[in-house]
């Protein structure tokens, strides 16, 4: 959060989408902690938004604009300067490690990137010249996701490891 916070600090208003929300706790982390931001949710689950609607309550967040179903960026029109997304990255053979997730919510086809290619695809049109964009991924997906981003003109970006010194998400710079 530190990065984020520093990076931002000159913004006024900081506009945020958390892609593929599921319950919403990256967007809430966000608005909780940079203040001047501006988060709208996005899923395709109904069920998903409406928990994202009663977590925003408990959580009592007030700096939020929108929550939508949208399939990746269909019904997203604008550009944000901070993109957070976790979406299904599990490939369908390693569900058997996650037994008590929806596999809707997890899996995306036999090597996981099955909505991770046109998200990555279409990331730029929706992101802000100086934007970042987060995403978690699964770490055997490392090589073709940088094959993936060079294709699509991304240049910078930063593969980060989890605590158990995995790569598990990419920090996605819009120069």
């Amino acid at each position: 959060m530190k990065t984020l916070q520093k990076h931002f600090q000159n913004y006024e208003t900081l506009k945020v989408l958390d892609i593929f929300s599921g319950s919403g706790c990256l967007g809430i982390a966000t608005a909780k902690n940079l203040k001047n931001s501006i988060i709208d949710f996005s899923d395709l689950n109904e069920n998903y938004l409406k928990q994202i609607k009663i977590n925003l309550k408990i959580n009592n967040i007030k700096n939020y604009k929108k929550v939508l179903k949208s399939d990746i960026f269909d019904k997203i029109p604008v550009k944000y300067d901070l993109i957070l997304a976790n979406p299904p990255y599990v490939p369908t053979s390693d569900t058997l490690k996650a037994p008590f997730e929806d596999r809707k919510a997890i899996t995306a086809g036999k090597d996981g990137l099955k909505l991770i290619k046109p998200f990555i695809a279409q990331l730029k049109s929706h992101l802000n010249s100086n934007g970042i964009c987060i995403m978690e991924y699964h770490p055997n997906q490392t090589s073709k996701l940088k094959t993936m981003l060079l294709k699509h003109g991304f240049n910078n970006f930063e593969f980060c490891k989890d605590q158990y010194q995995r790569f598990r998400y990419v920090i996605i710079k819009h120069l």
